[in-house]
């Protein structure tokens, strides 16, 4: 870890286990890059690991998560998992169906935290979170909103019972990512 230093950064480090580039076009699939006990020497508070469901690679992502949250589990470190069904054979990612079963996926898998996106019907919500039932649900920020819908997706999920948010591209790729943080941060005040 080039960038994070916890003397002099205080902020909590999520180490992500596995990844991929977009440069890659068939079906999803992100190998581990790294392992938990690395996570313990940077300092981690948690450690991260993507899932796709769907892909064709499923079965490979799932073993290693699994690996992952014992080892993880063993040591008491908390394990998000990423769970976005993708792969040739899913419709609709953003379907009520599908993401409720990303969210229980990932409770029966042992993820302590789950990171989803957005339902495009609101008004199943709740029943996402029930879907996920002891694991916390996060928002993820998905595609690029202007500032009134993030608020409202954030404003709506909260209210539903998700247990935070964990957006990236509608803050850093915004024309003020600073007062786009406020905003949010304003919203969960509320």
């Amino acid at each position: 870890m080039h960038y994070y230093n916890k003397k002099e950064i205080n902020i909590p480090l999520i180490l992500k286990l596995n990844g991929k580039t977009r440069l890659y076009g068939g079906e999803p699939f992100s190998t581990q890059s790294t392992s938990v006990s690395e996570a313990v020497k940077l300092g981690a508070a948690a450690v991260g690991y993507t899932v796709y469901w769907g892909s064709k690679y499923e079965k490979y992502m799932v073993r290693e998560f699994g690996k992952i949250e014992e080892e993880a589990h063993a040591i008491g470190l908390p394990v998000i998992m990423w769970s976005y069904p993708r792969g040739k054979n899913i419709q609709d990612d953003e379907s009520p169906e599908i993401v409720s079963y990303a969210a229980r996926a990932a409770f029966e898998m042992g993820a302590d935290i789950v990171k989803l996106k957005y339902p495009d019907d609101d008004s199943k919500l709740e029943w996402v979170v029930k879907s996920a039932d002891k694991t916390k649900v996060f928002l993820a920020g998905g595609k690029k909103l202007d500032t009134e819908n993030i608020e409202q997706h954030v404003k709506k999920a909260i209210g539903a019972g998700f247990s935070g948010i964990a957006i990236g591209r509608n803050i850093w790729q915004s024309d003020n990512p600073v007062e786009r943080i406020k905003e949010i941060k304003s919203v969960l005040k509320d």
